[in-house]
């Protein structure tokens, strides 16, 4: 099927014919991750969207601030370890190195950087090492040190989930001709209803509701990677009540291609993004049920303003840079905290048989 296949689209329409309608999680599966035909597989960082890192290297320099401050607080351990899941290019990585060495060389010597993605050519030259892995199942023994996300949960394949007169179904991805449509179909799985059940969710009738049972499965694994230290988890997302409430209605599912948002979820798969916002609710609670406690949750903007921010833009010295240069650099790092924009991401801090508390987030 793969060999002749020309695109994830005919991936897809053979998958359907062969087994019926599958599961929206299989289409985004399939579409985001096929080794050849996948989104990721075949899309340059940042054609469709802005990450915070490629926003302002301010993203990863005050990350380095917090590492720095998880090394301190677990008192200096040499080897450190970073572990960054879906990392992408290494952009993140290379910046918090680059501002330990800067600013804090006793960690910078101790810190071993795993930048850990699906797609990454394995790499062990320099501080920061290349690992091709899935966050679901961690390449690392047990460490000290920390766990690091910057939009990796919204981007695990999700369902859609439709609540009817008789329950919830789930939506099926069929083929009309050659065209890929939405059907609603069977009740939803057992894990899917101990979801729901878990939160108390009552959704209206009609109402769609967008749900990742891997999130939770990767987030346990990731605590479990961790013998002491700090899990930290940036991305788009809600707790709970609010995203599975009326504002949500329509659910919170989104294509993105050339930096614009797509309606349409089945157009073109393999040439658009897909992402459904997080549950950090229920993230919160697996990391609490693995010995997790939780240090800090808030939006991005917060984060990075209790990281000193604000600082570092004062650093920005104008008679070293030239004027569109600075007002660059200066309008970048307020970007990391615009509440349109990557400002309004939430973030996550747990730690794990380390300190409960870290002083610069009190």
């Amino acid at each position: 099927m793969g060999e002749l296949a020309k695109g994830a689209a005919d991936i897809l329409r053979a998958r359907i014919a062969e087994r019926g309608p599958i599961s929206f999680s299989e289409f985004v599966e399939i579409a985001l991750y096929d080794p050849e035909w996948g989104y990721y597989s075949r899309v340059a960082v940042g054609r469709d969207f802005v990450t915070s890192p490629r926003t302002s290297p301010a993203f990863g320099h005050l990350l380095g601030r917090f590492v720095a401050d998880a090394w301190h607080a677990l008192d200096r351990p040499n080897p450190f370890f970073v572990a960054e899941f879906a990392a992408g290019d290494g952009t993140l990585g290379a910046d918090i190195l680059a501002w330990l060495s800067a600013r804090e060389p006793g960690c910078a010597a101790a810190t071993r950087y795993l930048a850990v993605d699906r797609q990454a050519v394995s790499d062990a030259s320099g501080p920061l090492f290349r690992v091709r892995g899935d966050a679901a199942h961690p390449p690392t023994n047990p460490f000290d040190g920390v766990v690091l996300s910057n939009e990796l949960f919204d981007a695990l394949p999700f369902d859609r989930i439709v609540s009817t007169e008789l329950g919830l179904r789930q939506t099926m991805v069929d083929c009309l001709g050659r065209d890929l449509v939405s059907r609603v179909g069977p009740a939803v799985t057992d894990a899917i209803l101990r979801h729901f059940n878990a939160l108390a969710i009552r959704p209206s009738i009609g109402q769609l509701l967008d749900v990742s049972v891997v999130a939770p499965q990767v987030y346990r694994a990731l605590a479990r990677s961790l013998r002491r230290g700090f899990i930290v988890t940036i991305d788009y997302g809600a707790e709970a009540t609010d995203l599975y409430g009326s504002r949500h209605f329509a659910g919170t599912a989104r294509g993105y291609s050339r930096h614009a948002a797509v309606d349409d979820l089945l157009v073109r798969p393999g040439e658009q993004d897909l992402t459904s916002h997080v549950d950090f609710t229920t993230l919160r609670r697996v990391g609490e049920e693995a010995g997790a406690q939780t240090v800090w949750s808030g939006a991005q903007a917060d984060f990075l303003r209790a990281l000193d921010l604000a600082k570092w833009i004062e650093r920005l010295d104008p008679r070293h840079l030239s004027h569109v240069d600075y007002h660059n650099a200066r309008f970048g790092a307020l970007e990391l905290v615009n509440p349109s924009g990557t400002g309004r991401f939430r973030v996550l801090v747990q730690s794990r048989g380390a300190p409960g508390r870290l002083d610069r987030l009190v």
